[in-house]
């Protein structure tokens, strides 16, 4: 399983979406480990203040459905509240643009496949994989994988056959959570 996730990751190419998909992913599974804690708590904030000034802009147009703005002083004041959320928003969406800029780190892809071994082997000696601890390895594996499932054997093998475990070992790789709607 190891060695299916440094095939896929050095062997990513611009043609495979799958590949693009999962990588993504990892990336944004990565920024979320080594991003500052102010950073997520003011994206946080702002997604939540941007999704009230939306719903404040859509209770502003039910209300002028609703006749509430006739007549020449509402519909000034309508204009207002109107040009305030519009402004209040793009405000909102361009800070949310820069965090997400700002906080966007690259996968170190890299370091974790550079070796000293001659013959360019991931998991070979004196590779990452081989100097990493438990930890750092588990934290890799999460950010490509989301889980593994094992199959039951159809047999238990024989003298004659050599069995073969991987044929029952399924691979699912990272995936984004589907959005909860705004």
């Amino acid at each position: 399983m190891v060695r299916a996730v440094f095939t896929k990751i050095t062997n990513a190419d611009d043609e495979d979406p799958e590949t693009l998909a999962i990588i993504a992913e990892a990336s944004r599974r990565y920024a979320a480990t080594v991003t500052n804690p102010q950073a997520i708590a003011e994206t946080t904030d702002l997604v939540v203040r941007r999704a009230d000034k939306k719903a404040a802009q859509e209770q502003l147009y039910d209300d002028l459905e609703n006749g509430i703005y006739d007549g020449k002083i509402g519909r000034g004041r309508f204009k207002e509240r109107k040009a305030l959320l519009e402004a209040e928003i793009i405000t909102i969406e361009s800070r949310l643009a820069n965090l997400a800029q700002i906080e966007t780190p690259i996968l170190p892809i890299d370091q974790w496949t550079n070796t000293d071994d001659p013959e360019g082997d991931p998991l070979g000696p004196g590779s990452w994989w081989d100097t990493a601890t438990l930890v750092d390895r588990r934290s890799f594996l999460c950010l490509f994988i989301d889980r593994i499932e094992v199959a039951k054997a159809a047999s238990r093998g024989n003298k004659w056959m050599e069995y073969d475990a991987s044929k029952r070992v399924t691979i699912k790789w990272a995936s984004r959570p589907p959005e909860e709607p705004e």
